[in-house]
């Protein structure tokens, strides 16, 4: 799979979400030929509520992985050592924490983390929060590295 093509569909998305809350209803990745209705994925891809975390993958590429990630309550603080992260809240709202920086967080906002970068995701909504998250390079589900909480 290319990305190179799809980075920029991915930055138009981050643009759209920051600017219009209102357009989350309606909000579609385009990505390797397919339209993905992120409304309409939550819904068929709930998470359940004896869970306080679901990852689904999206897609992945030579350089980077597409996921979603949704969070009733929050995360534990963490950091991943080979991998750096975008963020971008498609449901929901809270806290995000950056090496230990509080910073209020809803539809449309944007993360970039850096490699080793200790952060975390606290939902202050009623319903799971919910992110497009870019791991860079693709992730493999074992970078993941507990960090002191402050």
């Amino acid at each position: 799979m290319n990305f190179r093509r799809r980075i920029p569909t991915f930055f138009a998305l981050a643009g759209i979400l920051a600017g219009c809350a209102a357009a989350t209803a309606d909000l579609t990745l385009h990505l390797d030929g397919r339209d993905i209705n992120l409304r309409k994925f939550l819904r068929e891809h709930a998470l359940p509520n004896d869970q306080d975390t679901r990852v689904d993958l999206i897609a992945t590429g030579p350089t980077t992985s597409i996921h979603v990630v949704q969070l009733r309550h929050g995360e534990r603080p963490h950091m991943h050592a080979a991998h750096a992260l975008r963020v971008v809240v498609i449901r929901g709202r809270g806290t995000m924490v950056l090496d230990r920086k509080k910073v209020p967080a809803g539809v449309g906002s944007v993360f970039e983390i850096k490699r080793g970068a200790g952060h975390y995701f606290l939902n202050k909504s009623k319903i799971p929060a919910a992110a497009l998250v870019t791991f860079t390079p693709p992730y493999d589900g074992k970078d993941l590295i507990p960090v002191p909480a402050d």
